[in-house]
């Protein structure tokens, strides 16, 4: 292995290069001028996660390849110095926007209840390092630079709207969520040097398509309303949370995932209201 550390550049490529792409995409400032006008909602927030996830893997792709890393392999060392600050970027900037959507369903719905944002994955941040590092190879995993990073900023949309319905629904309110349909098309992804081809909306995704009451879920939607295949172009929203007299349920809630619910601190004393301003002018 060569005694090279190319990881200080690199990272400051793929940074610079995210930071260009996302000052200059219309999505991101017509999403930012929404929350200016406090006007976003949660389905402003998938469409601005997608396109975040989008930008970084393009970015990533960019700078880490196989002629640029040591034995045209992505080592343990240099995955987990790239993969967590990138990936965790773009939690804290999803995670933002996630902040104005719920206050908007919050306010809509009368609930005073703090806005809850999820904390950073760091499980499947170390999932990423693990199948980057772990393979000889680095061509046959750098398919995990694309849709992965993308499926990885919807998964943040998804955490924050769950952790809010839960806090919700103990609270002792009946939120209501909303699966919608992507487009009907068809995506073809590599896997090494194989063609895969993948066509969305699939059957699996229409049966978890509709309006549901949070508490009230058939078993098979409840266990899979948050979870996402590759491509998957669905979108999850929180759309309302009505008042119920009787707070017992039949739902058993994870009470170790709950006391896990907390926001994560990023590396900036930079306030939430100051990022939104900066980044958004």
């Amino acid at each position: 292995m060569s005694n090279v550390d190319i990881v200080p550049e690199t990272l400051e490529q793929i940074q610079k290069d995210f930071q260009r792409r996302f000052q200059k995409d219309a999505t991101v400032k017509r999403i930012y001028e929404l929350i200016k006008q406090n006007a976003v909602d949660y389905e402003d927030a998938n469409e601005f996660a997608i396109r975040l996830g989008e930008m970084l893997s393009e970015s990533l792709r960019k700078y880490i390849t196989v002629e640029t890393l040591p034995e045209g392999r992505m080592w343990y060392n240099i995955a987990s110095r790239i993969m967590t600050p990138t990936l965790s970027t773009n939690h804290a900037l999803i995670s933002d926007v996630c902040y104005y959507a719920q206050k908007a369903v919050n306010d809509k719905s009368g609930i005073s209840l703090k806005v809850i944002q999820p904390a950073l994955n760091t499980n499947k941040i170390e999932g990423f390092i693990d199948k980057l590092s772990n393979a000889e190879d680095f061509e046959s995993v750098q398919w995990m630079l694309e849709e992965p990073v993308v499926n990885y900023s919807q998964s943040v949309v998804d955490d924050s709207i769950r952790d809010n319905m839960e806090s919700h629904a103990k609270s002792g309110l009946s939120p209501k969520i909303v699966r919608k349909l992507g487009a009907n098309e068809t995506r073809t992804a590599m896997r090494g040097k194989t063609k895969t081809k993948y066509k969305i909306p699939c059957r699996w995704c229409e049966s978890l398509a509709g309006v549901w009451n949070y508490l009230d879920m058939p078993d098979f939607v409840a266990d899979n309303i948050f979870r996402r295949h590759e491509y998957c172009r669905c979108t999850v929203e929180y759309i309302d949370a009505e008042k119920k007299q009787d707070v017992w349920t039949k739902r058993i809630y994870d009470l170790d995932r709950e006391e896990r619910i907390q926001y994560s601190q990023q590396s900036t004393n930079e306030s939430r209201e100051d990022r939104i301003n900066r980044l958004g002018n």
